[in-house]
């Protein structure tokens, strides 16, 4: 079984409608990626303005969303994403120039905790 994460960095278009573009993306866009088979979970996160380096700007994003990946390809999961994307909902909440950051990463070794 391969595991992975899919990290997708964005940004809402209107900063006055945050709580609206947030309960999209919680409450309908992230379960509605999570129907993809081999999609086993996601997490959504918020750029902190503490960052390790003064200035730091999360690549011009302000929203992270990690989906954890599992399947016997994760090739497999990635077209199946691609395939599916007509199918989601979109809003006129998530800005789209530029476009999300998308990128797949494999799991190289067990996850260690302290």
């Amino acid at each position: 079984m391969e595991r992975g994460v899919m990290l997708v960095l964005s940004n809402a278009t209107d900063a006055s409608r945050l709580e609206e573009f947030n309960r999209w993306y919680d409450e309908i866009h992230v379960h509605e990626v999570l129907e993809v088979p081999g999609v086993v979970a996601a997490t959504r996160y918020e750029l902190d303005e503490d960052q390790m380096m003064p200035g730091d700007d999360g690549f011009g994003r302000r929203f992270l969303v990690v989906y954890e990946l599992e399947s016997e390809d994760l090739r497999s999961v990635r077209d199946a994403i691609r395939a599916t994307s007509g199918q989601r909902s979109h809003s006129d909440l998530l800005e789209l120039d530029p476009l999300p950051a998308l990128a797949i990463f494999r799991r190289l070794g067990p996850r260690v905790e302290g």
